[in-house]
């Protein structure tokens, strides 16, 4: 389903003293301290695991882990990728062309 540097969003749920800018479905807690909020994070799909694990690179080169059937994750569409380009991070990541990738073709 997912592939080696797709565009991927993954909702993520936090909860802060004050919502970030980009925040949705923003809600106080009981007491009015704090707030529960979701927010989009906008990722790269580095490495899809077998037992249905995908590991997703963050704008930050922060990594999340999150199952393949997880309901917050999803494919970006289009407009995503085009309109907020600026939020996916950098691709390829740097230090990607290993050691094995630049001596390929050599005996």
């Amino acid at each position: 389903m997912y592939t080696y540097g797709d565009c991927v969003v993954y909702r993520k749920t936090k909860h802060k003293s004050r919502p970030a800018r980009r925040a949705t479905k923003v809600h106080p807690t009981p007491k009015g301290e704090t707030y529960t909020y979701s927010i989009d994070k906008y990722c790269r799909v580095v490495d899809v695991d077998r037992d249905g694990q995908v590991t997703l690179l963050t704008r930050r080169s922060g990594h999340i882990t999150v199952d393949v059937n997880n309901p917050r994750l999803r494919r970006a569409r289009w407009w995503e990728r085009w309109l907020r380009a600026k939020l996916f991070p950098a691709w390829p990541p740097p230090g990607a062309d290993t050691q094995t990738d630049r001596n390929a073709g050599q005996p």
